[in-house]
C-alpha cells in the first residue's frame, strides 16, 4: 500500500535556507551535528582513559585528525570515483564553485574509505612526533567514528542522494532527484542504522571489556567493512562506475579490502598472547611528559 512513508522524500527540500548566492543545505547541518556529537563523546574520556591527558593535546589532536579525514575523503573521491571530471576541471577539487558558471555549488563528492586513509596518516604522524601509542588513538577514535556517519547518512538521505537500488518492498521510497517514479531502496537509512547506530553499540559494547591496544581498531574495520559491503548490494551503484565485472561495487571493493585486513589484524592479535602490562581496559593511557 502506497503511502505517506514512500513519498516522504518527494517533501525533502534539502536546501534549508539560502542567503544571497550561498545556500545551506541539510548535509551540512548533519555534517556539523555529526562533528560536535563525536567531539562530545570523545571530550567525554577526559574522565576516563583520558583523564591524564590535558584538554588543549585533546583538542588538537581531534582537529588535526579532521582535516586530515575531509582531506583523504575529498581525495579518494576525486581520484577512485570521477578522475576524468577532475582533471578537466582541478579547480573544483577543493574550490566550492561552478567552474563555468561561477555558482556557488558546495564541495560535492566525498569517500568514507579515502577518510579512514587521511585520518589514519595524521594519528600516524601525530604519535611519531610525540612519541606515543598509535593504537591507544586508533582505538579512541575507532568508537566514535560510527557516531559521526550516522548523521552522514542522515545528510546524504536529507539531501536526496545515494538512494538504493529499486525494490517492491512496501518501505521502499520514491526519490525525486533520479527522475524515474520508481520504488527504491532507502539505503542512506539502512547505512545510518548499521553503519551508525548498531556498529557504535557493537564497539561500545566491546569497549567495556580488557582489550589490547589496537584491537577496538581492528574489530571498526571488520566491522564496518562486513556492514558496507553487505549493504552495498541495496545501494545503487555510481553511475560513472557501475558494477564492476557486473557483480561488485567500488564500495564493496574497498570494504572487501577492510574485512580482510581487519579480519587478519583479529587473527594475529587472537594468536598471539600479549604482555599483561600493555593490556588496556580503558584507564591506561597517560601523557608524555615534555
Amino acid at each position: 500500500m502506497i503511502g505517506w512513508w514512500q513519498h516522504l522524500p518527494e517533501h525533502i527540500d534539502p536546501i534549508v535556507f539560502s542567503l544571497g548566492g550561498i545556500s545551506v543545505r541539510w548535509y551540512a547541518i548533519c555534517f556539523a551535528l555529526g562533528i560536535g556529537v563525536m567531539w562530545f563523546r570523545f571530550s567525554l574520556d577526559q574522565k576516563g582513559s583520558f583523564r591524564n591527558i590535558r584538554r588543549k593535546t585533546l583538542e588538537d589532536i581531534f582537529f588535526f585528525v579532521l582535516i586530515g579525514a575531509f582531506v583523504g575523503a575529498r581525495l579518494g573521491y576525486v581520484f577512485w570515483y570521477a578522475p576524468a571530471y577532475f582533471l578537466e576541471h582541478p579547480s573544483r577539487i577543493l574550490l566550492p564553485f561552478d567552474p563555468v558558471t561561477g555558482r556557488f555549488t558546495g564541495i560535492a563528492g566525498l569517500s568514507f574509505h579515502g577518510a579512514l586513509v587521511g585520518a589514519g596518516a595524521v594519528m600516524l604522524w601525530w604519535a611519531r612526533i610525540r612519541r606515543e601509542s598509535f593504537f591507544v588513538w586508533t582505538d579512541r577514535f575507532a568508537r566514535i567514528v560510527p557516531l559521526g556517519i550516522l548523521f552522514g547518512r542522515l545528510g546524504n538521505f536529507l539531501n536526496g542522494e545515494l538512494w538504493g537500488r529499486t525494490t517492491d518492498m512496501a518501505w521502499g521510497m520514491f526519490f525525486p532527484q533520479v527522475g524515474a517514479m520508481v520504488q527504491r531502496h532507502p539505503s542512506q537509512l539502512y547505512e545510518a542504522l548499521g553503519e551508525g547506530a548498531l556498529l557504535y553499540g557493537i564497539l561500545s559494547w566491546i569497549d567495556r571489556k580488557k582489550h589490547r591496544p589496537g584491537f577496538l581498531t581492528a574489530c571498526f574495520l571488520f566491522g564496518y567493512g562486513v556492514i558496507r559491503f553487505i549493504l552495498e548490494y541495496w545501494r545503487e551503484p555510481d553511475v560513472q562506475i557501475g558494477l564492476i565485472a557486473d557483480v561488485f561495487s567500488l564500495g564493496q571493493i574497498f570494504s572487501l579490502g577492510l574485512i580482510l585486513f581487519g579480519g587478519a589484524w583479529l587473527w594475529y592479535m587472537a594468536t598471539r598472547k600479549a604482555p599483561e602490562k600493555i593490556c588496556y581496559n580503558g584507564t591506561a593511557f597517560k601523557e608524555r611528559k615534555s
